[in-house]
């Protein structure tokens, strides 16, 4: 076997071997984040050393609590955003502002453990009908063959309360009973009573 065809087998298997999110592009492992009906907004597009540093975007660093805070509070406000552009605002009921508080600690948590560790992953907090996630997607530059990393927060509703039929009256399960005659009372026959005299 003369040397190009050994490495083209071993580059094919070595594709191949490789994990998931590693072989596709960024579009493919953006549907695997938002298969199921899942709302994502996505954070700046991270290098190895940015992410090893905790750099999130330009100019904002986990370790700077005050910028980080404003990050996760973007991202989380814009995963609500489009959450809301598809359920409805009444959808989100249920996550209100403590909800989100929670969802931006939980960003905040796991993009930071996820970025020093320099892998892929989410984590994911359930209130009411509303489910968050938050994470890091990883993929190959096919440009330059580099780790991208890409931090995530999404939203889903449980129930899609804009296909959901409507509720029915409730007379509509209403099964009228045939009335019997006796029971009936005809107000042109009653007897009226007179007024009294004095």
């Amino acid at each position: 076997m003369n040397a190009s065809k050994f490495l083209v087998v071993f580059l094919f298997f070595f594709f191949a071997a490789a994990p998931q999110g590693f072989a596709q592009d960024r579009r493919g492992v953006q549907d695997t984040v938002e298969r199921g009906g899942w709302q994502v907004a996505y954070g700046a597009e991270l290098r190895g050393r940015e992410a090893e540093a905790g750099e999130v975007a330009p100019g904002v660093s986990l370790y700077n609590r005050d910028t980080a805070r404003e990050w996760a509070r973007y991202l989380v406000d814009e995963a609500v955003r489009q959450a809301e552009g598809r359920y409805g605002a009444s959808a989100l009921y249920s996550f209100g502002r403590a909800e989100q508080r929670d969802a931006r600690r939980t960003l905040l948590d796991t993009v930071s453990s996820l970025l020093r560790d320099r892998r892929a992953g989410e984590s994911r907090m359930v209130r009411g009908p509303v489910e968050f996630k938050a994470g890091v997607m990883v993929y190959i530059d096919p440009a330059r063959g580099r780790e991208r990393f890409v931090p995530y927060a999404g939203i889903k509703v449980q129930h899609d309360f804009g296909n959901r039929p409507h509720r029915r009256d409730h007379r509509d399960d209403y099964e009228r009973q045939p009335s019997s005659p006796e029971a009936e009372i005809y107000f042109d026959d009653r007897h009226s009573p007179q007024p009294e005299e004095y």
